[in-house]
């Protein structure tokens, strides 16, 4: 069974099985986020590596202390790039409006316990305080449904940082397709 993270003590235990001196340790976990871990990534790492438990909001915690946290468009861009979201560009049907069935708060705890009450991006979860919510992979006014492999669970932040980055790309806001408007928003 893993050692729980206690501080100093486990700190040092881990620059020892790892293989670094205890005065590295904030710059090695420092380095591989900026090579592109996310800190649930090397939270993982850690604990498979050393058999210490430490949570993505403790590897947060030195990161931003270390005054090298990501912006919320940089980490979904990272996420993108490393696999951990699929965001193609694909064709969209043109929403015209008409039946637009919410989710039930079964459908959306169904969803949330598949997805283990984290985002999908970050890793953020419940325990660590933030705000989750049911996002459509391939927005519903883009031709997205409703069924369970088009939805995750995101926390406020990613979902923003998420339709930031589709704004940027092209893919949000009102578009003109034909003479008539699609559905988008800005």
């Amino acid at each position: 069974m893993p050692g729980k993270y206690d501080g100093r003590y486990s700190r040092r235990k881990i620059c020892e099985k790892i293989g670094i001196p205890a005065k590295e340790y904030v710059a090695f976990i420092v380095e591989k986020y900026k090579n592109g871990m996310s800190g649930n990534e090397i939270s993982e790492w850690i604990n498979e590596t050393t058999g210490f438990e430490m949570n993505a909001r403790s590897i947060q915690r030195i990161v931003k202390k270390a005054q090298e946290s990501r912006t919320i468009g940089d980490a979904f861009r990272n996420a993108i790039k490393r696999g951990r979201v699929n965001c193609q560009a694909t064709e969209y049907k043109i929403w015209r409006g008409g039946n637009k069935t919410q989710l039930s708060r079964a459908d959306r705890y169904r969803i949330m316990k598949r997805d283990k009450f984290r985002c999908m991006l970050c890793g953020f979860g419940k325990r660590e305080g933030v705000l989750l919510q049911i996002d459509h992979k391939v927005a519903r006014v883009h031709g997205g449904s409703n069924a369970d492999v088009n939805l995750q669970t995101l926390c406020i932040d990613c979902n923003v940082g998420k339709r930031q980055v589709e704004k940027e790309n092209g893919r949000g806001g009102m578009r003109f397709v034909g003479g008539k408007r699609d559905g988008g928003g800005s």
